[in-house]
């Protein structure tokens, strides 16, 4: 998908229809990063027992889950990033898994090398700024029923511009007239189950623990 059919899509509450069911990570969208949102911020302090958010309170970190005083916090990315691919622009979501293999370090590293209180964005994360990747959406309820953008991130490639232009000439040479329809509002659903050849950077696994 590009970005325009999938804001639609969502927006319109439409994007169950381009998903297998109970298989919600099979669509994909090729486009770069422009800006990093840290309204939240980039990471959030986590239970070291169940990787859940963990709250401040009273001097003690509790655990939003499990209801416990957390005795070590960790620092686990959430990353929302703005993309774009020419067509219009939305966010993904680089978690923990996807965000340390992308960026090689851990959030636990970063923030032992800012001083304390900076909340900017800090270089190593500004640096992925104008790099195209294609990424592997995981969907859920909030874009699946609510209609909602902020798409989270299963996997991540970087694109080879030759398997791009096979992959382009391909779905061209299978595409039917209203396929081609640039005004069309939908992509046929069998498109989007397609296979991708693609060359692996992240593939996204179970969430894990910082390494300190």
């Amino acid at each position: 998908m590009n970005v325009e059919t999938l804001v639609r899509a969502t927006c319109a509450g439409e994007l169950k229809l381009y998903v297998i069911p109970n298989y919600v990570d099979v669509i994909t969208l090729k486009a770069t990063m422009i800006a990093i949102n840290n309204r939240f911020k980039w990471y959030y302090v986590s239970c070291k027992a169940c990787v859940k958010k963990a709250t401040h309170q009273d001097g003690v970190f509790i655990c939003n889950s499990c209801r416990k005083s957390v005795d070590q916090p960790l620092a686990m990315f959430c990353i929302d990033v703005q993309v774009e691919d020419g067509t219009g622009t939305t966010t993904v979501v680089l978690l923990n898994s996807i965000s340390e293999h992308l960026l090689d370090t851990s959030a636990n590293k970063i923030i032992n090398k800012i001083p304390p209180g900076d909340d900017t964005v800090p270089r190593e994360l500004q640096e992925l700024l104008g790099r195209e990747y294609v990424f592997k959406l995981k969907l859920n309820k909030y874009n699946l029923v609510d209609g909602l953008q902020d798409y989270g991130v299963s996997s991540i490639f970087t694109p080879v511009q030759d398997l791009e232009t096979a992959y382009e000439n391909k779905m061209l040479e299978q595409a039917t007239p209203e396929m081609m329809t640039s005004s069309s509002s939908s992509v046929p659903e069998s498109s989007n189950q397609r296979k991708r050849k693609l060359s692996p950077v992240i593939k996204a696994d179970a969430e894990g623990i910082i390494k300190p």
